[in-house]
């Protein structure tokens, strides 16, 4: 069974130069990056992730089991 859940990366919002590069703004952090995430075998989730700033799409895998990253 495949699960997609989606995710997201924030910054305290006074880190921010400009709020509006933001997704949203929510609790005193803005929400910077947005996406989803794909199980894959062996513990590995497939990350697909974009930044409201200037529109760029990348995609990495996690490794659950040591919490790493990995570009794709």
């Amino acid at each position: 069974m495949d699960i997609s859940i989606s995710i997201s990366v924030s910054i305290p919002i006074e880190r921010m130069k400009n709020p509006t590069e933001a997704w949203y703004l929510s609790g005193g952090r803005a929400i910077t990056v947005i996406g989803c995430w794909f199980k894959k075998e062996d513990g590995l989730a497939h990350t697909i992730l974009k930044r409201k700033k200037d529109g760029k799409t990348w995609e990495e895998d996690l490794n659950f089991s040591d919490q790493q990253w990995t570009a794709k």
